[in-house]
Order: structure tokens, then C-alpha cells, then sequence
């Protein structure tokens, strides 16, 4: 039974679920695609920022058009979701903590500033 009084809100990416290599993967392809290319050693600083703080160092300050941003996020985020539903690996410990906290009573939730 369910004790309104308890309550676990989660992030999901790195936290319930291991995104990182599927974000890496879908803006290099995103990049790629553009003519451009970076390393993971280069992404990895970006993983946790906003898609226009990665647009803004991969294709550089002077890209404004808030237009091809938004196509560029688009496309970014469409291609994650392609590559996350081949592999939705869950972070180790992730099934057992949001188990043990359900058959203890606690709401659970995913709070995300991700997309819908």
C-alpha cells in the first residue's frame, strides 16, 4: 500500500538510466551529418548541458538562427530516440533501489528537464 507521506523523485538520465553513450552517439552522427566531427574526450564535458550550449561549441558562437538550432536539436533528440530504444540500459542498482523503495510505499516519479 502506498504511504502519501513518502516520495522518491528521480532524474533519468545517469541516474536511473545510462544515456550517456546514446547522447554522445546522436550528436556526433547529428554533427557528422553537418560536417563536423569531435571526440568522445571532447563530448564529455557537454554530457548534462543544454542542446544550445552543445550546439554552441560544436558548430561554433556564430551560429544564431534560432531556427537551424531547433532543426539541429531536432534532429539530435530524433536521432537519440532511435539509438535509446535499441539499448535502454539501466544504471547498476537502478531496478533494486526503485523496487525496494515501491514495496516500502514510496511514490515514485521521474522529474527531467528532458523532452516529453
Amino acid at each position: 500500500m502506498s504511504n502519501p507521506a513518502y516520495a522518491a523523485i528521480f532524474d533519468m538520465d545517469g541516474v536511473l538510466v545510462d544515456t550517456y553513450h546514446a547522447h554522445f552517439q546522436s550528436w556526433l552522427e547529428v554533427a557528422r551529418s553537418a560536417g563536423l566531427s569531435f571526440t568522445e574526450e571532447q563530448f564529455a564535458p557537454t554530457f548534462g548541458r543544454t542542446s544550445r550550449e552543445i550546439i554552441a561549441k560544436f558548430w561554433g558562437p556564430h551560429l544564431t538562427d534560432e531556427a537551424e538550432i531547433a532543426a539541429l536539436d531536432a534532429r539530435k533528440e530524433a536521432a537519440f530516440r532511435r539509438i535509446i530504444s535499441r539499448d535502454f540500459p539501466a544504471m547498476p542498482g537502478a531496478g533494486k533501489l526503485l523496487a525496494d523503495l515501491r514495496a516500502a510505499g514510496f511514490a515514485l516519479a521521474i522529474g527531467s528537464s528532458g523532452p516529453p
